[in-house]
């Protein structure tokens, strides 16, 4: 019988500044090297800054933030009601393996938990601080604010996003419009998820109720 891999608690910063190792072997985990471990799995605590599901139920994620950095939990077919009842701005407990795919490091929830005691956040800042110090947040932030300039230098992103804030504003009503409407009409496909997850965070659009769009007028 095959040991279940240790799910670490780590700050994601620091996770997500590790190196990727791609295992062949079969029955093998691929991994983050980071800190000295060998990460297949992780246990984390953060806050949910933004949801989406596909109009057919068939796929959700969410985003999750723990303070450094934030990472995506992707879900298919059944596994997705491990996700169905999360939404914006819920905080969470979450274990899950680490994947990859097109140079995003993403996270396959095992186990996610609602969490309602501020203090269990606190406390697990408290265990990080001791084990690894305080998160590389500047490092990783600078990181993020180099890649947005490239990409707003992109003339192809550039179009992407003026295309999907003129989808919101177009189909919007006094509700706002439905996020698998916008990313059904973009034609982008999970492009648009990133798009809308980016356009949330600078605040040049908001979610009125779960679910939904609207642009900050």
């Amino acid at each position: 019988m095959q040991k279940r891999n240790v799910a670490y608690k780590i700050w994601l910063s620091n996770l997500l500044n590790g190196t990727f190792i791609k295992r062949e072997e079969e029955f093998q985990s691929d991994y983050i090297e980071t800190n000295g471990y060998k990460i297949s799995r992780v246990n984390l605590i953060g806050n949910v800054t933004f949801k989406y599901e596909s109009q057919d139920g068939n796929y959700l994620s969410i985003t999750l933030d723990d303070g450094s950095f934030s990472i995506r939990l992707k879900a298919w077919n059944e596994d997705t009601r491990l996700l169905q009842d999360i939404n914006q701005g819920d905080m969470v407990l979450v274990i899950g393996k680490i994947r990859q795919f097109n140079d995003e490091i993403y996270l396959i929830p095992e186990i996610v938990k609602l969490i309602d005691n501020p203090n269990i956040e606190m406390l697990r800042k408290l265990e990080l601080f001791k084990e690894f110090g305080r998160p590389l947040i500047m490092e990783s932030k600078e990181q993020v604010i180099e890649e947005k300039e490239i990409e707003v230098n992109d003339p192809y992103v550039s179009v992407s996003r003026k295309k999907i804030l003129e989808i919101i504003e177009s189909l919007s009503n006094e509700q706002g419009v439905k996020i698998d409407e916008v990313v059904e009409k973009s034609g982008l496909g999970q492009e648009a998820e990133q798009i809308l997850n980016e356009l949330l965070k600078e605040g040049e659009i908001y979610q009125p109720k779960p679910q939904y769009l609207k642009i900050l007028e």
